[in-house]
């Protein structure tokens, strides 16, 4: 089991940046941004993905035993009054050494019970790339259902890849939460 916890802003800009690197180097389909686009940021742009905004927003790092971070997911609200009822699940990532140990799942529980903490969300979106299949399986294990496909939405080296949108409703989520991995 790792340690979950939000990332600060002040603390933890350049672990998250280092970690979303080696996302775009190992997953380049999944992530929008290339490996290079992502390290010629300025910190200070990473420092701010770790800002609330004042709308509740997070990204939340887990952390093996020796305290390095191995994952991370984000989930913001949207800023606009007439889609305050719904979030976006983004970013998620859990390094290559520390797959297949139910880190992902925790990542994903954690920030739909952080969710369920933040008045009128009605549903949480997020999209992969439609080969994902681990992730695919991920989500839809937790309840996110597929609403719709967007063809060609990624293009890396030339290939170009699906985009797949899917949905949790908030309501279908008993009291007591979803399951604990």
């Amino acid at each position: 089991m790792s340690t979950i916890r939000r990332l600060n802003h002040h603390t933890d800009a350049e672990i998250f940046k280092a970690l979303i690197i080696e996302a775009a180097q190992d997953t380049p389909a999944a992530f929008c941004e290339s490996a290079e686009e992502v390290a010629a940021k300025p910190l200070s742009g990473f420092a701010d993905l770790l800002d609330d905004h004042g709308r509740g927003d997070f990204v939340l790092g887990a952390f093996d035993d020796t305290d390095n971070l191995v994952g991370i997911v984000g989930l913001c609200r949207s800023p606009f009054g007439k889609q305050r009822h719904k979030a976006m699940l983004w970013g998620m990532y859990v390094t290559i050494n520390k797959r297949q140990q139910g880190i992902g799942r925790q990542l994903i529980h954690a920030a739909i019970n952080n969710a369920r903490t933040m008045p009128g969300i009605l549903h949480i979106n997020l999209s992969t790339t439609g080969t994902n299949d681990a992730a695919n399986h991920l989500y839809t294990s937790l309840g996110f259902r597929i609403y719709g496909v967007e063809p060609k939405s990624v293009n890396f080296n030339g290939t170009y890849f699906d985009e797949t949108w899917m949905q949790l409703e908030m309501s279908a989520i008993s009291d007591s939460g979803i399951p604990h991995p």
